[in-house]
C-alpha cells in the first residue's frame, strides 16, 4: 500500500481491483491528477467521475451537507456499491464533475479501504478501460494504450 499511496500523493495514477472491475484511482483533490484520468481514458470532461471515501468524517470534509435521510441510507448501504449524489465543496478538484454535484461511494473492498485510510483523502475512481470500451475484470485485458499512462497496477487476479 505504501507505494500506491506515495504515487497518489505525487499526482500519479494507479489501477487496483474494485468491488466490481479494475479501476483507475487518483487524488480527487488534485486538478492535474484528475485531468490525467480523463486523458488516459480518452473520456469527455462532461462525464463526471465517482469519488471514494473511507468514512463519514472524510465525506463531511468534501461535501456541503449531509441530511438525516441520507445518513440513514449511508448507515444501511455503505460500504457497498451505492453511489450517492452530494453538493460538492471546493476541496475537490474542479474536474471531478462539471456541475455542483458529485457522486460519492464508500467501497466494500478491503484494498481500497486500506488505501483510503493511509492516503487520508478521497480518490476518484473509474473503470480501467478506454472510454466506451469493454470494462475489464482481469489485468491482462487492460489495453496497452491505457497502461502507458498508469504509474502502478495492483494485480488482484480475476474479479468475478
Amino acid at each position: 500500500m505504501n507505494e500506491i499511496v506515495k504515487i497518489l500523493k505525487n499526482g500519479g495514477l494507479v489501477i487496483t481491483p474494485t468491488d466490481t472491475v479494475y479501476g483507475i484511482m487518483a487524488d480527487a483533490t488534485c486538478d492535474e491528477a484528475v485531468k490525467k484520468v480523463y486523458e488516459a481514458k480518452k473520456r469527455s470532461f462532461d462525464k463526471p467521475l465517482i469519488v471514494l471515501v473511507d468514512s463519514m468524517e472524510m465525506l463531511s470534509d468534501y461535501v456541503l451537507e449531509i441530511d438525516d435521510k441520507t445518513k440513514e441510507i449511508i448507515d444501511k448501504y455503505w460500504p457497498g456499491p451505492l453511489t450517492i449524489l452530494f453538493k460538492k465543496n471546493d476541496k475537490l478538484s474542479k474536474y471531478v464533475s462539471n456541475n455542483e454535484y458529485v457522486g460519492i461511494r464508500k467501497p466494500d473492498n478491503k484494498i481500497i479501504q486500506d488505501i483510503l485510510k493511509e492516503f487520508k483523502k478521497p480518490v476518484v475512481s473509474t473503470s480501467a478501460n478506454i472510454s466506451n470500451h469493454e470494462v475489464v475484470s482481469d489485468v491482462s485485458k487492460i489495453p496497452d494504450e491505457l497502461l502507458e499512462r498508469i504509474d502502478f497496477v495492483l494485480d488482484g487476479g480475476e474479479i468475478n
